[in-house]
């Protein structure tokens, strides 16, 4: 395949395969959009950060090499790092366990064909969660053997590998995947060296046209060495330093403060068209997680196995004035965790203080219709069952009884309208959300299990237009979600994440997006690409003791955010990628007194490709991350304990590479 330049303005590649819609962007009732995988490298080739961030309406977020953090519409608020009350899924497998957890830092998004970010809340065939969901998907069969392999060199001492296999058989029905990567750095601020691998291996085969199944592996290692939070004056003095020693607490070098993850996943699914308007896919997954994170108090190691089982039915009606299609299922998922935590001594295990055991599973029955109506009516009518339960023992010092942790059977209906006139597509949509306290946030170490936290709730109204033209795609989306008992972080005095329940909250949102292709021939393309998100998201009700935070707003969140981008593309040969992000001021803790200044950060990207035979190509590439050199913190830690709030992102950064793309 030719690496010709694919972008949210082509309309004949963007289809949208949420919902299980299988449909172009604008003929989508609901706030979603795709990032194919030369996108998101042209934004940063060692790096998803900047590519996500194009979008409206999200965050992402690095508070060191490594730990990744996603915000999408604030979802952000009750995670210190991963990707939390948002569902993460591969080839419609889960990577998000039982208690919502997921770990997206392991996977490389090299990995990835596209990805597609949905934002309003999933709710029916994707379960309990707010934060909307990501879907990583690998892509389709490969008909011949094709071969990308890349290696690159960087500032900070950053050094990157990877090659990616596609190889058929003979009779083009089965096609396996091979991949595999190596980052390193050692990173900008002191104590911030990160190393990360990966192994992913993929089987598509299709023995008839009624059958197909699908099998994924992937193993992966993944270390990160964590900073910790400055004050104001010490990411003032020095941005790159790593946290100093405080009171009794050791510093974050002395502590040999790290997290290090091994992973393996394994998953198989089968797909069988039953009868021409039939169809039913289950499958059934692994995961085993070993986790351990040595930190200022503490050492914590983990165990973290969980298996997810899933079916989906699907029928399709066609009638002379309507069309329906009807998904229905169920998905179990279950884990198995072991916590246990020790003394720190210099980043070694000490003497052994406690070790908690918890069980969780959660249960989601859905069912789902697309009915299509005459005159450019969609109407999408979706509701899901949703029973979560939690079991937690303490193993020791003493063992205790089990505490049993039921939360309450929950429906989640979702239901939007599109209609459309032309190219101009109109919009609504409502969705009720529900979220369980995660495993992170209910188990929160040394035999403390926090059983008093209550689950969140959501009603979003969401409401929007987009047109998508001969070279021009935009939209515009508003929506407000109002919360109930949102869960929020906090940090008690030895700095540890608590977790409590805010009473209600508003967010109130404007979304709009344009891409523009400015002129477009044979040898010369030239596009623009520019976001803006406005966020209104405040208390409504939240007090905590003696302090009263409502009215504020939210912590975490810029109230304005602004993206531009432009790409220039010379003969197949010279591509230029330059994007601008303006991100406004945002508040760090629940009372407003501490903030985060906002920033320009400019990057720049160059590749000159070399054409070789059966569109094959080499590509000599260099991009430079913070052109202007600017100090910012990107991953800010809220509500922090002592103030230390803030996390500096790299200054300016430089990688040079190399990238094969071999088609036979």
């Amino acid at each position: 395949m030719k690496d010709r330049i694919v972008t949210l303005t082509d309309s004949s590649d963007v289809i949208i395969t949420a919902f299980e819609m299988n449909r172009r962007q604008e003929s989508v009732a609901a706030s979603v959009q795709s990032l194919n995988i030369q996108t998101l490298q042209k934004n940063g080739v060692t790096n998803i950060v900047d590519a996500i961030n194009t979008l409206p309406g999200v965050i992402m977020e690095e508070r060191s090499p490594g730990s990744y953090r996603i915000n999408i519409r604030g979802s952000a608020l009750r995670a210190p790092f991963g990707v939390r009350n948002t569902k993460l899924l591969y080839n419609n497998y889960s990577l998000t366990d039982a208690g919502g957890d997921a770990y997206l830092n392991q996977l490389d998004f090299r990995m990835f064909d596209d990805i597609e970010v949905l934002k309003s809340i999933g709710g029916s065939v994707y379960g309990a969660g707010i934060g909307g969901s990501l879907l990583l998907n690998s892509g389709p069969n490969y008909e011949q053997f094709t071969m990308n392999a890349g290696i690159s060199f960087g500032s900070f001492n950053t050094k990157d590998a990877y090659v990616k296999l596609g190889i058929p058989n003979e009779q083009k029905n089965l096609t396996q995947r091979f991949f595999a990567s190596h980052f390193e750095t050692d990173g900008w601020r002191d104590h911030t060296a990160m190393k990360r691998q990966v192994l992913n291996w993929e089987l598509n085969y299709q023995p008839n046209k009624k059958q197909r199944l699908q099998a994924t592996v992937i193993g992966g290692k993944h270390f990160y060495e964590t900073p910790g939070g400055l004050t104001r004056e010490q990411f003032v003095a020095n941005a790159r330093q790593a946290r100093p020693a405080a009171g009794i607490f050791p510093s974050a070098e002395a502590a040999n403060a790290f997290i290090e993850r091994e992973m393996v996943f394994a998953g198989i699914s089968h797909a069988l068209q039953i009868t021409p308007n039939f169809k039913n896919t289950t499958s059934v997954s692994g995961t085993m997680g070993w986790f351990e994170n040595p930190n200022i108090r503490l050492y914590e190691k983990r165990l973290e196995p969980f298996a997810s089982f899933k079916t989906v039915f699907e029928n399709n009606f066609k009638h002379s004035n309507y069309g329906m299609q009807w998904h229905y299922g169920v998905e179990y998922i279950a884990g198995k965790y072991q916590n246990q935590t020790y003394e720190n001594i210099n980043g070694s295990k000490g003497v052994f203080l406690s070790q908690d055991d918890l069980n969780n599973s959660m249960l989601t029955a859905f069912v789902q219709g697309n009915i299509t109506l005459k005159h450019d009516w969609q109407i999408l009518l979706a509701n899901s069952f949703n029973k979560v339960a939690f079991n937690h023992q303490v193993v020791f010092p003493e063992m205790n009884g089990t505490i049993k942790k039921r939360y309450d059977a929950e429906w989640v209906p979702k239901v939007s309208v599109l209609k459309s006139f032309g190219t101009l597509h109109w919009f609504v949509s409502y969705s009720k959300g529900f979220s369980s306290p995660t495993t992170s946030e209910v188990l929160i170490g040394n035999a403390s299990f926090n059983e008093h936290l209550q689950a969140q709730y959501a009603d979003m109204f969401e409401g929007g237009i987009k047109q998508r033209g001969n070279g021009f795609y935009w939209s515009a989306i508003a929506f407000l979600t109002n919360g109930k008992h949102t869960i929020v972080q906090g940090r008690d005095g030895a700095g540890r994440e608590t977790y409590m329940n805010s009473g209600s909250t508003k967010q109130l949102g404007i979304e709009l997006n344009l891409n523009y292709k400015i002129t477009e021939s044979k040898d010369y393309l030239l596009q623009m690409q520019t976001s803006y998100t406005f966020s209104d998201f405040k208390y409504d009700d939240y007090t905590v003791n003696e302090n009263n935070f409502s009215g504020s707003l939210m912590p975490g969140v810029p109230k304005h955010r602004t993206y531009f981008g432009i790409y220039q593309r010379l003969r197949d040969k010279l591509d230029i990628n330059m994007t601008a992000y303006l991100n406004g001021k945002l508040m760090l803790n629940d009372g407003n007194t501490a903030f985060a200044d906002g920033y320009a950060l400019i990057n720049l990207y160059v590749a000159y490709n070399f054409l070789l035979r059966n569109n094959s190509f080499l590509k000599l590439y260099c991009s430079v991350n913070n052109v202007l050199n600017q100090t910012y913190s990107l991953g800010n830690d809220i509500n922090a304990v002592g103030n230390r709030f803030y996390n500096a992102a790299p200054k300016r950064q430089v990688n040079i590479g190399l990238q094969l793309n071999l088609v036979k």
